[in-house]
Order: structure tokens, then sequence, then C-alpha cells
């Protein structure tokens, strides 16, 4: 008779089994598999364009198996698919803080540049065949360099050599649909959008991007089923927002509003970040915008105005949202608050037809300081804090000795400081420059 504690075979075979399987986990850590599998399933994520995807490998490897340099190129190159300069730099140091002799680093740091426009760079990574990234992201930072500089030339050479190379890829037919945008062949720009979401069905810029050319064409009803489309998807939160802002100006804003409702809480930073990885720049508290609009037309004036407010505080240069504030506040009552945005609106306008009568002169002359800088103060305080940080900047490079550019750059970059603190940095940097400029010329007088 056997004993009472006696182990049968099959409860040994389950321990010996556990063991060997506990060993070969073991020595799968030791050899680095774990970050390799994270970093083998990131990578094909970005080569199916989902870069939220191979960010979402790369913080889960981050969190269970710590950081490696492959981690962190591949995270860089994921914000550079997203076009998140900023990102990509801080991804970019902290790669070079962790291995300073990896030649990536320069690489990765040249394509922000070229993304960002400069031309310069271009040809002597091409050149270099040493330790280089995949082409595809030479070629998506070539095209973005070129349109940022309207070059259509190189841009066609671009698409030409990038076709040879990856005749599939989605973002070939994505840049000539930019392209065509920007150059208002408006048509041709739906068209290669709609063939770029046949050829990736996981690449939704250009999904996003018809959808937005298809709104400001004021074809709502085709906008709507796009934005529709995209539910689910790392674009939800401003598909949700556009179409909610399709179906308030096709007429039904009850529906638009339960449709935005429970997006209120989205930060600004957030907001930004989710518009820049579509390629749309926004400024401002988008939600809140439209939020407001919706319930100004549903006569629901009080609500309205907490979110009108918002957006303003978030955007004083928003005319639209302050015309509506205007609106709400007449409506209710509040005759004299309106009175006093009312004549905030008409300084604005004021300072938007003195830049546009600006803009008009330096088109014939770009050499007098004094215009430009006022042209660059005026875009700042009335129209739109993109426009003027690129006038500024440009500015600053044909301006470089004088203070008053920096201390406007600095005011800029002050303001950016909601999306990122890495813009406050920047702005004290600018107020340096300006304080050092300045005591030279004091002592030079």
């Amino acid at each position: 008779m056997p004993l009472a504690n006696s182990k049968s075979p099959n409860h040994i075979r389950k321990r010996v089994s556990f063991w060997i399987l506990a060993f070969f986990v073991a020595l799968l850590w030791y050899f680095g598999t774990p970050n390799s599998l994270c970093e083998f399933f990131a990578n094909r994520s970005l080569d199916a364009r989902r870069p939220s995807s191979t960010l979402q490998w790369i913080q889960f490897e981050r969190s269970w198996f710590g950081t490696t340099s492959r981690s962190l190129v591949l995270e860089a190159r994921a914000y550079l698919q997203h076009g998140e300069t900023a990102s990509v730099l801080q991804s970019v140091q902290s790669l070079r803080d962790r291995d300073p002799s990896n030649k990536l680093v320069d690489v990765l740091d040249n394509l922000v540049s070229i993304q960002l426009g400069d031309q310069s760079r271009l040809g002597p990574l091409i050149a270099s065949t040493e330790d280089n990234l995949p082409l595809t992201d030479v070629f998506e930072a070539s095209a973005r360099c070129h349109l940022f500089n309207s070059d259509e030339n190189s841009l066609a050479a671009t698409f030409e050599h990038w076709t040879q190379f990856s005749p599939n890829d989605p973002a070939i037919e994505y840049y000539r649909g930019r392209w065509d945008e920007v150059s208002d062949r408006f048509d041709s720009a739906i068209s290669h959008f709609e063939k770029s979401k046949t050829q990736g069905s996981w690449f939704l810029k250009p999904r996003f991007r018809k959808g937005i050319l298809l709104r400001d064409l004021r074809r709502f009803d085709e906008a709507l089923q796009e934005f529709d489309s995209m539910i689910g998807s790392d674009f939800e939160t401003i598909a949700t927002v556009e179409a909610a802002y399709c179906l308030h100006m096709m007429g039904d804003s009850k529906a638009a509003w339960g449709k935005l409702q429970g997006k209120h809480d989205v930060s600004i930073m957030l907001q930004t970040q989710y518009y820049q990885r579509a390629d749309q720049f926004i400024e401002g508290n988008r939600i809140a915008l439209v939020g407001g609009g919706i319930l100004e037309s549903l006569e629901r004036y009080s609500e309205a105005m907490v979110l009108l407010r918002q957006a303003i505080e978030a955007n004083h240069r928003d005319s639209e949202a302050r015309v509506l504030l205007i609106s709400c506040l007449n409506r209710s009552g509040k005759t004299d608050d309106a009175a006093i945005e009312s004549k905030v609106h008409a300084e604005m306008t004021s300072g938007r037809l003195e830049g546009k009568k600006l803009a008009d002169q330096l088109e014939i002359d770009s050499t007098d300081f004094s215009k430009r800088i006022r042209y660059a103060t005026l875009l700042f305080r009335y129209k739109s804090l993109g426009e003027s940080q690129l006038e500024t900047e440009t500015l600053q490079k044909e301006f470089p000795a004088e203070a008053e550019t920096h201390r406007l750059l600095a005011s800029i970059y002050r303001e950016r400081a909601r999306e990122s603190n890495d813009w406050n940095l920047r702005a004290d940097a600018q107020e340096r420059i300006a304080l050092k400029l300045e005591a030279q010329k004091q002592a030079s007088n």
C-alpha cells in the first residue's frame, strides 16, 4: 500500500517542467532576449507606420527590462515619423549620454535639422554609407525638408528615388498629396491621400489629412465619414473633435455636442501633440473653441462662455472665439462686458490690417529691419504664434546682432512652454543673447 504523502509521477513531471522553463527564461533574460523581442515588434510597428505602437513597445521594454541604445534609436525614429522634433532631440540626448560613441547620434540629429528645412545637411547624409538609418527615414525627412522650402524639383527627385527603393510605402502618396494640398490642387491631393490609405490601413495621417481638406472645402458629409472611420484609433480624440465640428456645420448641433462630450478635459499640451502627429497645426484650445461654438448655437450661453473664455485664455489671438463670446454676452444681456470684448476685437482687427499692409510692402523690399520686426510683432500680438515664430526665427538669421529680435523670440518661446518646458530653456537662451547684445551696444556708445 503506497504512503499517503508520496508524490505522483505526474506531480514530479510538473515540477521538473517548471524548473526547466524557469532555467530557459533566466537564460533568455541573461542574454537580453526580452529586450530584443520588444525591439523586434517596435521595429515592425515602425515599418507598418504605427509609431504610437512603437512607443508603447519601447515603454513596455523600459518598464520591465530596462533601456538599450537600440530602443532609444527606435524611440527617436518613432518621434521622427510623428514629426515631434523636440521629442526626437530628447531621445537623441539620452542616446548621447548613454552611448557617446554611437554614430547614429549625429545621423538622428541631422535628420531633425533636415525635417526642419536645413537642406545643407541632406547631401552629406545621403552620401554617407556607414551606420545610417533605413533609407525610408532619410527619404521622409527629405520630403518634409523640400515641402518646408517649397522646392518642387527636389521633392520630385526624392519621390523618384523613394519609389525605386520602396514602391509600396504609403508615405510616398501621402507626401505627394501634401504637396498638391499646399499647391491648391485639392482634388489631386484627395486622390493621393485615398491611394495612401489603400496602401497602408494603419497609416492614419492620409485619412486625417483627407478629412481636414474635405472639411476646408465645406464637404462636411464626406469629411464626417473620414473622421468617424478613425474612432478607436490613435487619432480618436482629434477625429471626434473634427467630426463634431462637421456635424455642427451641417446644422445638427445637438448631435455634435453629444459627440464632443467627454473630451473637454484633454489638456492643451495633449491636443497640440495629437494634432501635430496628424500634421495639422493648431493654436490654443481647439476643443474649447469647437465646443463653445456648438453651445452658442444651442443657446446655452453660460456654458458656452466658459469654454470660449478657455479658448481665449489659451490663445488671445483667437478672433473666432472672441466673436462668439461677444455674441453670447450680448444675448445674455451683458452688454458692458460685450463692449469691452468688442474693443479688444477692434484692436486685433486694426493690428491685422496693419500687418497685411506691411506684408505687402515687404514683398517689394524685405531689407528694412524696422518693418520686419514690426511685422513679426504684429503677428505675435494679433494673428498667429506659429507665423510669428517662423518670421522671427528667419529675422534672427538675417539680423543676428539685433537684441530686439531675440527678445521677441524669447516671448514667443515662453508662450509655447505650454507644450513643453524645453521652450522655457530656449527662451532663457534668447534673453541671455539679448542682454549680451545690449551690453555690447552700450559699451560701443
